[in-house]
């Protein structure tokens, strides 16, 4: 405790100005040699130590979350730096020596990414294949090559970075942005303070369509600026979308800022329906702290923040109680409808969702979604979405904390709501590719006459989606589109999608996706158990009526009962009017065989293969 009290003042030394290190934090530091310079000393960077080889050789090591700490953890993927050559041309090559063991990344062909300043500002992958190997007691080591051409300062990192002040700067932008519209709402404040005083905003983004001259509450301990908050939209539902509460899962940023970038686009109709039907309400950053320092999974004080949603405290969780009270106010009011909690993936390939499991109706409900982004975006997997309760109750490896206290559980049991979901994307690459469907022009106000004639089994069933199976590496834009997809399928659900991509494909209309959805849930665990739908799974030609019926209007239709064959039928009455035989085995099968061929068979001659079996020996 007395580590942890001096630790503490330290860091409150540092806030205040009164310690000035060259290294602010462990993870971000200087090396120079002299012919290149290491540096991380900026927001987001991280990198522990640098050791010579030869000129062009360099030995590089991984900084471990919150390092010399009382709160360090041993997790090593996330680095961010940058090296300046003294002289030029030159080629280095750069070996990082103690990452954790990411093999599933590597094996697929993930590479770090680079750009270079003051050239080529736009981060890209790195042109050039990795030599990497697992080193059971460090962990794992890969190096590269770079060849540096001009005078430029490049910087390398693990994934795509965005850091807290680039956050800043963008949501700035998108504040002048929405100013010189007169139908964007647009509306930042900021939620609460981070452990270390760094904002966590919450941007509220709609139309000034609905608009009431009400304002938002005040609530005890948030908003510390204490400015004006949103106007209220009573007649719209609310969308509450949240990111980087794991800091080194930087996708889970650029998904985010193709929502954003979506919903503030002027030239784009759907976007403009979006925002008159729809309040998105954002917390871009939930561990600032952690993003800052350039650590991968905890913040300051070495906390998995999407733990601890069930009972989060103001003190040691402050971004996470703040959103649960957003959140509890929007659900007590009746305006929330869904939430979003962004992520990124290191093992599991592909943009996929963790829903949770729900009652057949509730889980249909909670699926459309999810299938709507496949249909609507390229990069995400419908497929490798997971709505099982083992997902809902996993405990982590490292800490041994359970999903129970993710903000996608521990809410969705706050509020009983269907739509609560964890996003994630993989850093590198997915396992297909959907073929999206060029849109079809509707008009969202005209009233939708779908046909009264259910499709059938067979004609369902052969209603899918195209995919490929040669998947590109994961770029920007992939991340956008994904961000993108969630607001035009929340737009499809509703059937308000002026372009929708639901009309021109083999689906039609959305109640055909749902029976689609509803088709795949009725044969998989626990669904399959339950006696009405047992029922109807047993013939689902004939109950595609009733199936509709109880998954739109929550009926109980009659069931239409398989029928049997006229040989099934004829051994079930045999087999009820006379008691099985005690013996097993040859004997027995050729008696059932004998029974079937004399009712297939009317002719008075029996075959003489069966003629044998007359003779034996009564069975005792």
């Amino acid at each position: 405790m007395e580590e942890q009290r001096t630790w503490e003042v330290q860091e409150e030394a540092k806030a205040s100005g009164e310690v000035r290190d060259k290294n602010f934090h462990p993870q971000q530091t200087l090396h120079e040699f002299d012919n290149v310079v290491f540096d991380s000393r900026f927001d987001s960077g991280n990198l522990a130590r640098v050791d010579k080889v030869r000129d062009d050789l360099f030995n590089l090591y991984i900084t471990p979350d919150n390092a010399g700490t009382p709160f360090e953890k041993g997790y090593r993927t996330w680095f961010h730096f940058s090296v300046t050559p003294l002289r030029y041309p030159a080629t280095i090559t750069l070996t990082i020596k103690n990452m954790n063991c990411q093999l599933k990344l590597y094996n697929e062909g993930m590479v770090p990414v680079y750009k270079c300043l003051p050239s080529s500002p736009t981060w890209k992958r790195l042109p050039t294949s990795l030599t990497y190997k697992h080193q059971s007691d460090s962990g794992l080591e890969f190096a590269f090559s770079f060849k540096f051409e001009r005078e430029d300062t490049v910087y390398f990192a693990f994934s795509f970075p965005w850091s807290y002040i680039e956050n800043q700067k963008y949501f700035e932008a998108c504040e002048e942005t929405a100013r010189q519209s007169k139908d964007i709402y647009f509306h930042k404040e900021v939620l609460i303070r981070s452990r270390e005083k760094r904002n966590v905003d919450l941007i509220t983004i709609s139309s000034t369509k609905g608009m009431s001259n009400e304002r938002e509450p005040m609530f005890y301990a948030l908003f510390p600026e204490k400015g004006q908050r949103p106007n209220l939209f009573p007649s719209k539902k609310y969308i509450f979308v949240s990111a980087r509460v794991h800091p080194g899962e930087t996708p889970s940023s650029w998904v985010l800022k193709g929502l954003v970038d979506f919903l503030l686009d002027t030239k784009d109709e759907r976007s403009a329906w979006a925002r008159d039907n729809f309040v998105f309400v954002i917390v871009p950053i939930l561990n600032p702290d952690g993003v800052y320092r350039g650590n991968y999974r905890t913040d300051t004080y070495g906390l998995n923040l999407n733990r601890f949603y069930i009972s989060p405290s103001l003190t040691e969780h402050p971004s996470i109680f703040a959103s649960k009270e957003i959140i509890l106010n929007l659900k007590a009011e009746n305006r929330l409808l869904a939430y979003f909690d962004l992520h990124a993936h290191a093992t599991k390939k592909g943009c996929f969702i963790f829903g949770n499991a729900l009652e057949f109706r509730s889980q249909i409900d909670c699926c459309l979604i999810p299938k709507l982004m496949s249909m609507n975006c390229a990069a995400f997997e419908y497929e490798s979405c997971d709505f099982t309760e083992r997902n809902m109750y996993a405990k982590d490896r490292g800490d041994g904390l359970s999903k129970e206290g993710s903000g996608r559980v521990a809410l969705y049991k706050a509020t009983n709501l269907n739509l609560f979901y964890t996003l994630e994307c993989n850093y590198n690459m997915g396992r297909t590719t959907n073929v999206t469907v060029k849109p079809a022009r509707v008009d969202p106000d005209e009233e939708r006459k779908h046909p009264e004639l259910v499709p059938s089994y067979e004609t369902l069933m052969n209603m899918k989606s195209e995919m490929n199976y040669n998947t590109p590496f994961y770029v920007q834009k992939s991340f956008e589109e994904v961000g993108e997809s969630i607001a035009v399928s929340i737009l499809d659900m509703f059937e308000l999608n002026p372009l929708s991509r639901v009309a021109a494909s083999s689906f039609r209309n959305v109640a055909n996706v749902k029976m689609s959805i509803g088709l795949t849930l009725i044969k998989k665990m626990p669904f399959r158990l339950d006696p009405y739908l047992r029922k109807l799974n047993k013939n689902l030609d004939e109950n595609m009526e009733a199936l509709s019926s109880y998954i739109e209007k929550n009926i109980q239709g009659k069931v239409v009962e398989e029928q049997k064959s006229t040989n099934e039928k004829r051994l079930l009455c045999f087999s009820k009017a006379r008691p099985p035989t005690k013996q097993v085995g040859k004997v027995a099968i050729a008696k059932i065989e004998f029974e079937l061929v004399k009712a297939n068979n009317p002719v008075k001659r029996v075959p003489p293969v069966v003629k044998k079996l007359t003779s034996l020996p009564r069975i005792k």
